[in-house]
């Protein structure tokens, strides 16, 4: 397995698992990892309530986007969701002009977006 320290940072607020993404620029790499641990998280630990928190990215190209994609399938067949966080406009528009947004609900705020959760 990866090893996903370096990139991601792991979070779990009650039932909502937090993915921290620490990069300023995603790759083919990163997407692939991003990938395998959303992919496990969702189907070997059955966790249906992720929150992505994408803050530190500044840009995102399209294979990190399909990995969140990938992940959304695995969480809807779990009745679950997957929530993200964008703060910057550059990542924000890459959502909006794929019609990302019609996905994920997409916060500005860490607290804002945990409590949508319930």
């Amino acid at each position: 397995m990866n090893n996903f320290t370096d990139l991601f940072d792991i979070q779990e607020m009650n039932d909502i698992t937090i993915i921290i993404v620490n990069v300023q620029r995603t790759n083919v790499d990163i997407a692939a990892s991003l990938k395998d641990l959303l992919s496990s998280m969702i189907t070997n630990e059955s966790r249906n309530k992720l929150l992505i928190d994408l803050t530190k990215i500044e840009i995102v190209e399209s294979s990190f986007l399909g990995a969140i994609v990938f992940a959304y399938k695995e969480v809807m067949q779990k009745k679950g969701v997957i929530k993200v966080i964008v703060t910057n406009a550059i990542v924000y528009d890459r959502f909006i002009l794929t019609q990302l947004d019609k996905l994920f609900e997409i916060f500005n705020d860490r607290e804002e977006a945990l409590k949508s959760f319930k």
